[in-house]
């Protein structure tokens, strides 16, 4: 079976098992889904003023020892700081790992997520086909044009044909991956298609684990399960 058959199987499976389980008795542990909704951007600013940080890390002191390595990062592996710029007052910064995808970044640290809304649980987990993770990318990134999927998707409405130009900032976070220090910026919109930026988004992971596993791109160590996670 070609591999794109494989994962939009896997995708198509994923939203009918959580449908089903939606209309038997709501969502089951494992594909739980708690969406917030905020009726405008003031709501969703002073909800993450008033929320504390989650603590995402789960990482021990710097070591000399060049053996060890944390459960999240090896510590020999370069990282570099996303800086998120949100309508709220203040930006939402965090680490990715070299080679790392914003998408997968994002949702891994619990501090921002590149879908807005309801498009957290309707998007195709990194396939680059929604095109609900469009965002806009100042800095060092691989690859440095769009890559076919991204010239696909983003020259369809509602982000095309004009955004298919080369003068178009955006890209999508799932095919993206980190090269050095970044500064992203996140529209309106269920597809991030309008002018005004958006209010930060909570992120969510309905599938849990499963979430990451089209990723083929970030580094393993990038995707595998953070100490404390669900098993």
């Amino acid at each position: 079976m070609p591999i794109q058959t494989l994962h939009s199987f896997i995708v198509l499976t994923l939203f009918q098992v959580g449908s089903i389980a939606k209309g038997a008795s709501g969502w089951s542990p494992v594909l739980s889904f708690q969406r917030r909704s905020f009726s405008n951007k003031d709501q969703a600013c002073r909800h993450f003023a008033t929320s504390s940080p989650p603590q995402v890390e789960d990482t021990p002191p710097p070591s000399n020892d060049p053996l060890e390595s944390n459960s999240n990062i090896r510590s020999d592996s370069a990282t570099h700081q996303i800086t998120w710029k949100t309508a709220c007052a203040g930006d939402i910064v965090f680490e990715a790992a070299d080679g790392e995808t914003v998408r997968t970044a994002a949702l891994r640290r619990g501090l921002i997520s590149p879908h807005n809304g309801r498009a957290n649980l309707v998007n195709c987990r990194g396939l680059g086909s929604c095109g609900t993770c469009a965002i806009e990318i100042e800095g060092p990134i691989d690859p440095v044009e769009r890559n076919v999927k991204e010239q696909l998707r983003l020259n369809f409405p509602p982000h095309g044909p004009s955004s298919s130009s080369t003068s178009s900032p955006l890209r999508l976070a799932c095919q993206v991956q980190v090269r050095g220090d970044i500064q992203v910026t996140k529209r309106t919109g269920f597809w991030g298609q309008y002018k005004e930026v958006a209010a930060a988004s909570i992120p969510t992971q309905p599938f849990d684990e499963l979430e990451f596993l089209l990723d083929s791109k970030s580094p393993p160590t990038a995707i595998a399960p953070r100490k404390g996670d669900a098993k």
